[in-house]
This record gives C-alpha cells, sequence and structure tokens, in this order.
C-alpha cells in the first residue's frame, strides 16, 4: 500500500499525540532500570520489563529494561497493560466484599446456594473458605497446566478439570493455594449481580477508580495498548509469543490486564478505603488460622509479609506468558510494582533492589554498629564457623545438620564458598531478629575480608550453630 507524504504527516502527527496521552498515564518520565538491577534483570529471562516505585498513590519512579517483543527487540513500555496474574485475586475478593457490605452476598453461606452446576462435592465450601484458600477445593491449574489459559473453555470445562478428585482437605481445617477457589468466586459475582463478571468488575471497580487502562478478556479497550507475552522454548534462550489470556479460562484467578499507572490507583484506593471499608480490608488482610498447620501469611486474595521490619500486603502473579509482583508498604505510604512479559520470569532480585532504593534506611549499609551485647556468643560463633567451613573438629558448636554441612563431600563446595568467613578481619554484630523460635536466635552481622564488605544471618540456639546464610545489602 502507498501513502501520500501528506498522509503519512498525518499519521505521523496522530501517532505523535497518542504516544504524548499515553506518557501523561504514568505521570513521570520513565528511566533505565538502575544499573545495579540490570543483570538482576538479566537473570530474571524476561525479554523486557517495566516497573515503578509509587508513592501517596502516585508514580515517583518508573524503570523500564529490555524489549516489548519476544525476541528482545523493540523497548519495554511502562504505558503498556500487562496481564497481571494472581494479583487479580485481590481485585475478584474487593468485588466480593463488595457485594458482601451491601447485603447481596453472605460470605458465610455455602456456594452450593449460589451455583448449582458445581460438583457436589464443593457445593457446601463456604465463600469466606474460597476468599482464603481453605476451601480445599483443588486447584486446576496444578493439574491443567498454564496451557488452560490459551483456550476459551466453558465453566463445566474448568471444573471438569478437577471435578473428579476429592477435596485436598475437609474445608476449614487446612490451607492450599486454589485457582478453582476464585474461578468459583467469580461466577457467584456473576450470579449476585447479574452481569458478566468482566463488565461488574469494570464498573464497581475499574471504572469507580479511574483505572481505564485495566480490563479482562482478549479484546483491549480502544486505545489500551497490550504487552506482548512470552513463554522460553526449550533450552536454547529461544521464546514463542502466547495467546492474551481469556476471561474464559481464569477470570478472576488471574484474567486481569493492568499497567503501572493504574496499578497505582489501585493500591492508594485499597489503602484510602476508596474500593472496600476498613471492615473488609482488615479481612482481606489478617492471616488465615487453620488448625493444623498454625497460621498462613494470606488474608482474602492478598499475601502480607515484612522485609527487614517493614510489613507489606500484595500479591505476585504469572499468567502463561506473563510474571508479575506488587508490595504495598501501607506504613510508609510506599509501593513497588514490577510487570515483565515473560512466564516464570524470577522478579525477586529485581523487588529487593527497588525496596532498597525506596526505601534506604532498610539498607543494611545504613545500619551503625552497635555495642555487642554478647561478646562471648559471637566469638563462640567464629569458632562454631571454623567447625563448619573448615571440618574442625570437635564439632560441639554445631546442631547435627551443621555437622553434616561440615563433614558431608556433597558439601564440599558449599564450605569452600564461604570459607572467606573464618578469614574475615572484622565481624560486627549489628542485629538480633525476632524468630517464632524464641530460643533460636537469628543475628546478622556485618564481615569485612580483604576490603570487602558483606552480611552473614547465624542461626544459633542453646549454643549451637543452626544454619548460615550470606546475605546482600
Amino acid at each position: 500500500m502507498v501513502y501520500n507524504s501528506v498522509r503519512i504527516a498525518v499519521l505521523a502527527f496522530a501517532i505523535s499525540m497518542a504516544a504524548s496521552k499515553a506518557i501523561a498515564q504514568t505521570g513521570v518520565a520513565d528511566q533505565p532500570l538502575p544499573s545495579d538491577l540490570r543483570e538482576a534483570a538479566r537473570s530474571s529471562q524476561a525479554p523486557g520489563l517495566v516497573a515503578a516505585i509509587i508513592r501517596d498513590g502516585k508514580l515517583t519512579e518508573v524503570f523500564t529494561w529490555g524489549g516489548a517483543q519476544c525476541d528482545g527487540t523493540g523497548r519495554a513500555d511502562p504505558r503498556a497493560a500487562f496481564e497481571i496474574g494472581s494479583i487479580s485475586k485481590q481485585m475478584t475478593a474487593a468485588a466480593a466484599l463488595q457485594l458482601w457490605e451491601r447485603g447481596q452476598l453472605n460470605i458465610d453461606a455455602p456456594v452450593g446456594s449460589y451455583l448449582s452446576d458445581i460438583p457436589k462435592l464443593w457445593q457446601a465450601v463456604t465463600i469466606r473458605q474460597l476468599l482464603t484458600h481453605t476451601s480445599g477445593v483443588p486447584d486446576y491449574e496444578d493439574i491443567g497446566g498454564y496451557g488452560i489459559y490459551e483456550t476459551t473453555p466453558t465453566p463445566q470445562q474448568v471444573y471438569a478439570i478437577v471435578a473428579t478428585r476429592p477435596l485436598d482437605f475437609e474445608p476449614g481445617t487446612n490451607w492450599r493455594y486454589s485457582n478453582t477457589g476464585y474461578f468459583l468466586l467469580s461466577r457467584v459475582i456473576e450470579v449476585v449481580s447479574g452481569e458478566t463478571f468482566s463488565a461488574h468488575m469494570r464498573t464497581h471497580l475499574f471504572a469507580r477508580l479511574r483505572m481505564r487502562q485495566t480490563f479482562l478478556g482478549q479484546r483491549a479497550p480502544k486505545g489500551v495498548m497490550r504487552a506482548q507475552g512470552c513463554k522460553p522454548v526449550g533450552e536454547s534462550g529461544a521464546r514463542a509469543t502466547v495467546r492474551p489470556i481469556s476471561e474464559e479460562s481464569t477470570m478472576g484467578a488471574g484474567g486481569v490486564y493492568s499497567t503501572l499507572a493504574d496499578m497505582a490507583k489501585w493500591e492508594f484506593a485499597l489503602r484510602t478505603d476508596r474500593v472496600v471499608s476498613q471492615q473488609s480490608l482488615a479481612l482481606m488482610r489478617s492471616p488465615v488460622p487453620h488448625g493444623r498447620s498454625g497460621s498462613v501469611q494470606f488474608g482474602m486474595g492478598m499475601m502480607m509479609g515484612d522485609f527487614r521490619g517493614a510489613g507489606w500486603f500484595g500479591h505476585d502473579g504469572q499468567t502463561q506468558g506473563f510474571a508479575a509482583d506488587f508490595e504495598s508498604y501501607p506504613d510508609r505510604n510506599t509501593a513497588i510494582v514490577v510487570l515483565a512479559n515473560q512466564h516464570d520470569s524470577d522478579l525477586g532480585q529485581i523487588m529487593r533492589g527497588l525496596r532498597l532504593r525506596a526505601m534506604p534506611d532498610l539498607s543494611y549499609n545504613s545500619i551503625k554498629t552497635p555495642a555487642d551485647p554478647d561478646q562471648q556468643r559471637t566469638l563462640a560463633i567464629r569458632r562454631a564457623l571454623n567447625q563448619a567451613l573448615l571440618n574442625e573438629a570437635p564439632y560441639d558448636l554445631l546442631t547435627d545438620d551443621m555437622r553434616d554441612f561440615a563433614t558431608l563431600p556433597e558439601f564440599d563446595a558449599l564450605r569452600v564458598q564461604n570459607r572467606d568467613l573464618v578469614k574475615a578481619e572484622a565481624f560486627e554484630f549489628l542485629r538480633e531478629s525476632p524468630h517464632p523460635d524464641g530460643a533460636l536466635a537469628a543475628l546478622l552481622y556485618r564481615t569485612r575480608s580483604e576490603g570487602i564488605t558483606g552480611y552473614i544471618t547465624i542461626g544459633w540456639k542453646d549454643g549451637k550453630l543452626t544454619g548460615l546464610g550470606r546475605e546482600k545489602n
């Protein structure tokens, strides 16, 4: 097709205007991923990724790395909508709790009172148990794999993947992650609201919060740029493109697309009860008690955790072509989002680096060396390290497991890798962290060896070394 020069000029102007409008979505100019995180980005295996630090609901720093296409070409675009996988679950939980707040949904009612077409074995499971992964309903993703997300099954076809399996446990007695549970919740929302799941989410969550780039399904809203999803092929490093995730295959278990800018709106809305009440938010962020296994740090659609004393809520996500991670630190009005365009990308080190960039006081380098509260313990720890890393008898400062580490041939390489610790010119106590086992001390030390500063976590119980771990700053 041949275009005349006027047509080309008009087209170029239109593209420029569209790009300017899209850039305004983020509200801040993007920049390359910091140099100290680029090796982590390469190790993630993703062809490209975008990331953001959010403060008070606004993007303050936006980063890009790598390519938009599966072959690594193009440029990862911070304005694009990425599949966020299981981060979707907190949005589904919020939609269910909105209906509960309006008196339209009883979260302690059995799911069978809303869905008549599900296997009989599931019918007595409560909505609350679905929300908290305590239902025992088997996870269809475990059985069907990620390939299901490239298809458009009926609900009955999704159920059939695990319908003949027994419950994983008696409902309410244990905890196990279940995408099936959130698929069922999505269907309940449809029945109660009388709307399709995507329409309900669009009206009651996304439009309400002006999340105009967030959606479900294979058809993006007009003007929204969708990132290309990729999956590794074999061990050669090659990648193949994947179809966009279908709403029918996952619904609220993992079917949402979103952007960095919209995730900032979502995080702020959660913290300021613009989407659900404080009562509902407390339910979402309350760890689930259950009989046999204590407490899992998972509420309703959310995980909870702690990074060096700073508490967070959030979730990670995987689909057949994307990976994502999201953490909100409400006490610091700070959040972090990373979105990558390949299945099974490892985003952990990138998240860690962005945490320290956003909250530099959590860096180990910022800890001033305090007075050692127990110098004799530190001396004993150094002797224990000699026993563990140099295979020095009598091993009286080692637990049985650490004695195996010190003596068995399969640990030779690990011992050699860590022998610099026994030669450290400095071995400074920094802090002791609380541990659920009150008798176990989790101790952080700063070491210096041949001019290189490092950090080590020591497990110490009843005068013996229980474990050691190298830490990054």
